[in-house]
């Protein structure tokens, strides 16, 4: 048998290879040639009283090693590659029991790919890997796949299952165990070509101590992986992962097995059976099967921890003489004590931590198994508990919950996000009231993220008190589309259980509202449905519309510049003794400029992000947001000019603000193809009470012409910033230039033919205007945000190439002045389909021949 370095395995025509792989202790030493010269290695093995001197489960991980390399056999080491020798021991032979278990379960064992379509709870939207195993093979068009909870979660999913000999199916899944980590796929085993159709027969009670087993599945995603392990308890309590869901109430088993991530829901086998602590409950469980509980987390402590809780030694008398003739072993060796209960319960009134329970309904319980047998027999009845509180022996009533009602599985899509009733483990994790519980962001979206995060807990919407999913559907449904409405959220993943207060505008153009109802028929299923046809008879009459905002009105968008503004998205008249115009301001400069400009904030989800690079910081923010500054080409039509960096597609959420005062919405109107400007539009009657005017450029042969810009010139630099504050300051001109902007990768817009100017100083804020100093204060040049791949440049465009520019798209700002009516824009524009670059005359004269 031949080991390449590279992985790769020769085999050289053993006879009867499955054993002499399980002979072969692969626990050699490398000797390397004493010369130092060659890079080949050699390997001796061991005398075979040293090889037995080594544990079972070492010689066990050896050989589940080779076994695993033989899964990945070809027809030679790579060119150039390495080789060794190993030479087999075959005094020092494995069990070839362990290679019959192996054959029995490999058909058996599945790698799990699932993709979560929604982000549910704490799982997001995306993909994982896992590992399963068929246990039931009875209706083979039903047949079923064990794996872990935290791997079929409790949302839609798609999955897929790929069998030991490539068979790749798709699975279903048909029930969550609602505390408890396993759940269960469904998949047709007869559609099965190539993998022999298998299930594993389980042995729990062969689990003990000491038992020597091979942990087979697909560790770190790696289809079959054997690692031995060794059982060194059977009785510890649930892992603590410090995230929304935790098992609970249950005994797991440990051994050290080394495994990693991919590895979840793999089976355990020993040379007789399988052993998994999950398997016995799955085997018996179906997606119409309730679960009770009593709203508290038990902990198993033995003994000598119950006497510090009180626990008297009469009282552990008398839980011994319950199985007197127990060997050592099998003895009783502790109770199960109150660790914490749920808030807003009966429990939480009735129980305390630390208590140490005795009986249920009259029978003794000593461990989980004997807790949820009485339990799950008694959902939504009330029960009798004995147990011992400081020594002081304790009856109480109390009444099983239904687990299963308390796990969400119905969910509601609005404005791009995801929202479900806030879930037990959630309420647990977090010390949140489960009587009032809330509504569990899942997925912020687009109206909801740039105000909350994920995993916050929303308690009311539009005034309206929101603890359950009908009424956060309700409070929804009536309010209308593009208009604001108040949200109060806390966030306890953050340990911030202080209300707030948010506004969010309603966006039901892109995403619309949706309720998706969960079916739990085999396979489970979500069921669509849209809430206006449902609530808006009761909307008309419970709904509140929201007072208008007088400082801030906000018009309602319009799919099309053409289209006429909504009626009831005319802002609220101002009241006489209303002061509304621009902010003051002692620099003669900036109230010059100040009504010509505008701040620009536009936004856009990231699925709709399709024309454009984003940064490193962009494509970890749940909206992509960005601020830009507008120049106002046509006060009369409402025409606004600004950069492609600002808007980088049309598909986007415009906001403008004028002069800290006023925010309108804006569409697209025009985007150009060769340079940097983009053409918004907004609806005029929503600044009607405020001065804004088009910028001064020069028109026809009556005005002056403005002289080109020339390096040295000092003039001043107006800018604006993402605050909406402006500010001043004197600058140097730099220089002129045909800017080439770099090739983006991958390929996305690309500026060409516009010359640019550049400033000797440094500049601060999204852009402005380049004017002439006092008395004059003509427009020099137009400074905006230039896109280069996923970074921007700020740059100025001279007056005479973006007026030029804006002249050829029948946009002339003084001309609307004149006429008083609205500019129909040409919106084309004619080109060469060719760039051109800066030639310097030296090198046209000699290498052009100019």
């Amino acid at each position: 048998l031949k080991l390449s370095t590279f992985g790769w395995i020769e085999l050289d025509g053993l006879p009867n290879l499955r054993r002499d792989v399980q002979a072969a202790s692969m626990n050699a030493v490398s000797n390397k040639r004493r010369d130092g010269n060659s890079t080949d290695l050699s390997l001796e093995a061991l005398d075979t009283e040293y090889l037995n001197r080594e544990p079972p489960s070492k010689r066990l991980k050896m050989a589940s090693e080779a076994m695993t390399r033989l899964d990945l056999r070809g027809s030679g080491s790579p060119g150039g590659s390495e080789s060794f020798e190993v030479d087999i021991a075959p005094n020092v032979a494995i069990s070839a029991e362990w290679a019959d278990v192996i054959d029995q379960v490999k058909n058996a064992i599945v790698a799990i790919r699932v993709t979560a379509v929604r982000s549910y709870e704490d799982c997001a939207a995306g993909v994982w890997d896992g590992t399963g195993f068929v246990v039931s093979l009875a209706n083979p068009k039903e047949a079923l796949i064990l794996t872990n909870r935290h791997i079929i979660t409790t949302g839609p999913i798609r999955a897929r299952a790929t069998f030991y000999e490539h068979d790749d199916l798709p699975i279903w899944p048909v029930y969550r165990d609602p505390v408890h980590d396993f759940g269960l796929f469904q998949f047709d085993a007869t559609e099965l070509r190539f993998t022999p159709p298998t299930a594993i027969s389980v042995a729990p009670s062969e689990l003990r101590v000491g038992t020597e087993v091979l942990v087979i599945g697909n560790d770190n995603a790696e289809k079959i992986q054997i690692l031995p392990a060794t059982i060194a308890r059977t009785d510890r309590n649930c892992p603590e992962y410090h995230d929304n869901y935790e098992d609970e109430n249950t005994f797991y088993a440990g051994a050290g097995s080394n495994t990693s991530g991919g590895s979840s829901g793999l089976p355990a086998a020993g040379s007789s059976g399988l052993r998994s602590g999950m398997a016995q409950g799955a085997s018996e469980r179906d997606s119409s099967a309730t679960g009770g509980s009593l709203l508290a987390r038990w902990l198993f402590q033995p003994f000598d921890m119950l006497r510090r809780l009180g626990f008297t030694p009469q009282q552990e008398a008398d839980v011994l003489s319950i199985a007197p003739d127990a060997s050592m072993s099998d003895r009783q060796k502790g109770l199960l004590v109150v660790e914490n209960v749920i808030r807003g319960t009966e429990a939480e009134q009735k129980l305390k931590p630390g208590d140490v329970l005795l009986d249920v309904a009259g029978k003794p319980c000593l461990n989980f198994v004997m807790l949820e047998e009485q339990l799950d027999t008694a959902v939504d009845q009330e029960i009798n508990i004995r147990l011992s509180r400081a020594g002081e022996i304790m009856n109480i009533v109390l009444r099983v919950a239904n687990f299963h009602s308390l796990i969400s599985h119905d969910f509601v899509e609005c404005g791009g996000g995801v929202f479900h009733v806030l879930s037990y483990h959630t309420c647990k994790t977090y010390n949140i009231p489960i009587s009032d519980r809330g509504i569990y962001v899942a997925q912020s979206g687009f109206s909801f993220g740039l105000q909350i995060p994920v995993s916050a807990v929303i308690t009311s919407v539009a005034g309206r008190k929101v603890t359950s999913l009908k009424d956060f559907e309700a409070a929804l449904a009536g309010v209308p589309n593009k208009e604001m409405f108040e949200v109060r959220w806390f966030n306890p993943s953050a340990n911030e259980h202080r209300q707030k207060c948010s506004m969010i505008r309603m966006e039901r153009t892109l995403w619309p509202a949706r309720v998706w109802d969960f079916c739990p028929k085999r396979p489970n299923t979500w069921k669509r449905r849209s809430w206006v046809d449902e609530c808006s008879i009761s909307m008309e009459a419970t709904s509140v519309k929201p007072e208008p905002v007088e400082s801030s009105p906000v018009s309602d968008a319009r799919s099309r510049a053409s289209a006429e503004p909504d009626s009831d998205a005319t802002p609220a008249p101002l009241r006489e003794d209303d002061s509304f115009g621009y902010p003051e301001n002692s620099d003669a400069a900036i109230s010059m400029v100040q009504p010509m400009l505008c701040t620009i904030v536009t936004q856009v989800s990231h699925e709709y992000a399709t024309d454009f690079l984003q940064s490193k910081e962009e494509n970890k923010s749940t909206v992509i947001r960005r601020f830009g500054v507008g120049l106002v080409i046509d006060s009369v039509s409402g025409v606004v000019l600004t950069d492609r960096y600002t808007v980088p597609q049309p598909l986007v959420e415009v906001e403008l603000t004028f002069g800290q005062t006023v925010t309108v919405n804006a569409t697209c109107l025009f985007m150009h193809p060769h340079h940097n400007m983009v053409l918004l539009h907004y609806d005029t009657s929503a600044v009607k009470d405020l001065p804004v005017r088009s910028i001064d450029l020069d028109d026809g042969d009556e005005s002056p012409k403005t002289e080109e810009l020339s390096a040295g010139q000092i003039l001043s630099f107006v800018s604006i910033h993402s605050d909406h504050q402006l500010s001043a300051k004197q600058v140097t001109v730099g220089s002129m230039c045909l800017k080439v902007w770099p090739f983006p990768q991958p390929p996305a817009y690309r500026g060409r033919n516009l010359e640019i100017c550049n400033l000797n100083d440094t500049l601060h804020g999204l852009g402005g205007l380049l004017i002439e100093p006092a008395p004059s204060y003509r427009i020099r040049a137009w400074f905006a945000q230039f896109p280069a791949g996923s970074l921007r440049y700020l740059a100025g465009v001279p007056v005479q190439v973006f007026s030029a520019v804006l002249s050829s798209l029948g946009l002339r700002p003084k001309w609307a002045a004149k006429l008083g009516r609205p500019i129909d824009p040409k919106l084309s524009v004619a080109a060469l389909e060719c760039e051109f670059e800066e030639v310097s005359l030296a090198k046209a004269r000699r290498e052009d021949g100019v």
